[in-house]
């Protein structure tokens, strides 16, 4: 069969394939990007699946929407249903995701393709091959899934594709449900609406209903799960940017973005974002809504890189559309087509390893990975019958969705310790401590692995360094409530 690449839809399918091979490995990778990824949405996702969750300060005081956890519960279950004991149920959310993330470079290039073909290649090959874009599809945070919704939502409501209701509908459905997933990019949102809308009130009554409805889903969640719907909503914003609880975890200057992106973008900084500003003339409603939520995010004391990274995308949509201003225009100047388009690709290639290996991009993979090892090694334990945490001094994660087994996860985190290990040790077989605490465990027990317990990139140290301990014989007798993992969150106020 031969593709014929006058149809714009084979543009876009051919675009997409690229993507999807690129991302498709990702959903088997077993890391997080931040922890917010597991215990505020995948944990409490496993929770309504199986009954045993890890509860967080923030769902304690009701500053969480249950949308996700909601939406991630279903591929959950399915995985559980199909292979009750296997790895099924952690691949599936990961992989809906990646699949989610497919719509970014689909809609990027149907939104250049109402500039030209040309346009639709370029833009949908480098939202395709870009390293940050490719590593953010499989991660299951609210901010990639907010940019997964918005990039068609732009489709279908900037100009270019006449009156059509439903379109607008759907639009604004999907701006309600970003607003919903992420709240905080509300005014970016309500900019983009304002913006595409403009003067035209049959449109924005679409948009509106649309909208409404989108929350409406939201506030339907709230009620399942027996919640005042929206109340999340105003307990984020009072604890949080009120309160100030979020600048426990560290504050920022108001220009920290801009310097956080350069140090991420490493070398390609510069022409990338001299290639967004050509490309923000033929598109400037987005290039609007990309600064306007990098200006709301620098108000906030607390900053992740992630917080921003709907502007990261729009960036790198308006420098695909910039590279193909620069090419037609080289196009008509030379006629060395080839050799100019090979330069563009390696240019493109350049920048998203650059990218790869910047400060900012080399530490990315590491995300995680010593913990869910950690986890999974309990999980496949032997004879297993209940795990403790004996890490006094330690803030070490634990996640019944990783370790996957029935019976309750213990913390022996109190000033007895000691006691209560040697009062308590018969109902758990398996201790995960440090080294140096591999003494008070006594002779039955042996090391099965050891992993550094740091949860964020960069923050392994040798003082970090934990092991799972498992002893032979089964669990008995009664071990005290206050030393369920879930009492050991609320003491320590996390």
């Amino acid at each position: 069969m031969r593709l014929d690449f006058d149809r714009p839809r084979t543009l876009i399918w051919v675009v997409v394939l690229v993507a999807a091979a690129l991302r498709l490995p990702l959903a088997t990778v077993e890391m997080f990007h931040h922890p917010d990824e597991i215990w505020q949405y995948l944990e409490p996702a496993y929770g309504m699946v199986t009954g045993q969750q890890v509860t967080t300060w923030e769902y304690r005081e009701g500053m969480r929407s249950w949308l996700l956890p909601t939406f991630f519960a279903a591929p959950i279950w399915l995985g559980k249903a199909v292979s009750p004991h296997g790895s099924l149920y952690l691949l599936l959310p990961r992989l809906l995701v990646v699949l989610m993330s497919l719509g970014i470079v689909g809609f990027g290039a149907g939104i250049a393709l109402r500039i030209s073909r040309m346009h639709a290649i370029v833009t949908g090959l480098v939202l395709a091959t870009a390293f940050e874009l490719v590593y953010f599809s499989a991660r299951t945070l609210s901010d990639s899934i907010a940019v997964d919704l918005f990039v068609p939502a732009a489709f279908l409501l900037l100009p270019g594709r006449g009156t059509e209701r439903r379109g607008w509908l759907v639009s604004g459905l999907l701006l309600g449900l970003c607003v919903a997933v992420r709240f905080q990019l509300a005014p970016a949102m309500a900019a983009f609406a304002l913006m595409a809308c403009g003067m035209r009130w049959r449109k924005w009554g679409w948009v509106v209903l649309g909208g409404l409805a989108g929350l409406a889903i939201d506030g339907l969640v709230d009620l399942a799960h027996g919640l005042t719907p929206f109340a999340w909503m105003a307990n984020n914003f009072r604890l949080n940017l009120i309160e100030g609880k979020s600048a426990v975890y560290g504050t920022q200057p108001a220009f920290w973005f801009v310097t956080e992106q350069v140090r991420v973008w490493g070398l390609a900084a510069a022409p990338m974002l001299a290639l967004a500003a050509l490309g923000a003339r033929r598109q400037p409603m987005l290039f609007v809504v990309a600064l306007a939520n990098i200006a709301v995010h620098s108000l906030i004391p607390h900053k992740e890189y992630r917080f921003v990274w709907l502007s990261s995308v729009l960036l790198i949509l308006l420098a695909g559309i910039g590279t193909a201003d620069v090419l037609l225009w080289a196009f008509r100047r030379w006629r060395a087509h080839r050799l100019i388009a090979g330069a563009a690709a390696l240019f493109w290639i350049g920048c998203s390893v650059a990218t790869a290996l910047s400060p900012g991009g080399k530490t990315q993979w590491k995300g995680g990975g010593r913990s869910i090892a950690l986890m999974r090694a309990e999980h496949r334990a032997p004879g297993a019958c209940g795990l403790a945490y004996y890490l006094p001094n330690e803030d070490q994660r634990v996640a019944y969705y990783y370790v996957d087994r029935p019976g309750t996860i213990r913390f022996l985190d109190q000033p007895s310790a000691g006691d209560d290990l040697r009062k308590y040790g018969h109902g758990f077989n398996m201790i995960v401590a440090a080294p140096d605490r591999a003494g008070d465990l006594g002779p039955a027990y042996r090391e099965s692995m050891c992993k550094y317990g740091a949860t964020l990139p960069g923050d392994a140290k040798p003082s970090d360094r934990v092991c799972l301990y498992v002893r032979a014989g089964g669990c008995s007798g009664e071990v005290p409530a206050r030393l369920d993992v879930n009492a050991a969150m609320a003491r320590q106020r996390r």
